[in-house]
């Protein structure tokens, strides 16, 4: 079995494959530090079963490889069949929910999550398995995605472009009264107090 181990810390790669270990399975692992050693290993090799990436690792510019998901969709390029585990120390839910989205893992881990038990079970898991982190980021940010439909970025969109809430109605065939219920539901989500600062946050969230 051969086994990719991506991550820029030696000792955090000597860890998992102690967990490896543990299991008693018969492996060769390559350890690569950087995206650099991880793309020249999976573009050389004929086959890999489990690649185990961290998700911030030292770019390689040249390949235009610049996280562990970019290694992630190469390995599904070269070797579709490879179990892939990604782990990330990030705990914000947006990105979280990125890696998820853009990278497809079969397991997705934050560090402060790992142990030998979901180690054991993410290796063993048919489906797409999250760690309990990972698995509340990701509901969150599909409920707040559920949340800002169209008729609320309809909403912010003409409260960014500096039309009162008082204004709204005319344009969106609502009662005053339920646009300011969906603008306090949205000041809840995203943690503000005022509609300017709910406007800039949803603009930097990338909802309008």
């Amino acid at each position: 079995m051969k086994i990719l181990i991506a991550d820029d810390h030696l000792m955090t790669i000597e860890g998992y494959i102690a967990l490896l270990e543990r299991e008693g399975l018969s492996f060769s692992a390559f350890k690569a530090l950087n995206c650099q050693e991880a793309y020249r290993f999976i573009t050389s090799v004929s086959h890999l079963n489990i690649a185990i990436l961290d998700y911030q690792l030292p770019e390689y510019k040249e390949k235009e490889i610049f996280s562990g998901v970019d290694l992630a969709l190469l390995i599904k390029e070269y070797h579709p069949d490879c179990k892939i585990i990604m782990i990330t120390a990030y705990q914000e839910a947006t990105i979280i929910y990125d890696i998820y989205r853009k990278g497809q893992p079969d397991a997705l881990i934050i560090k402060t999550d790992i142990s030998y038990t979901n180690f054991k079970e993410c290796l063993g898991y048919d489906n797409q398995y999250l760690s309990v982190t990972a698995q509340k980021a990701v509901a969150s940010v599909i409920d707040n995605q559920r949340l800002i439909n169209d008729t609320n970025r309809q909403i912010l969109f003409y409260l960014k472009q500096g039309f009162k809430v008082n204004e709204l109605s005319e344009h969106l065939l609502m009662s005053t009264s339920g646009i300011q219920k969906r603008i306090t539901k949205m000041k809840q989500l995203f943690n503000v107090t005022d509609v300017q600062s709910l406007v800039k946050e949803a603009v930097k969230r990338g909802f309008i």
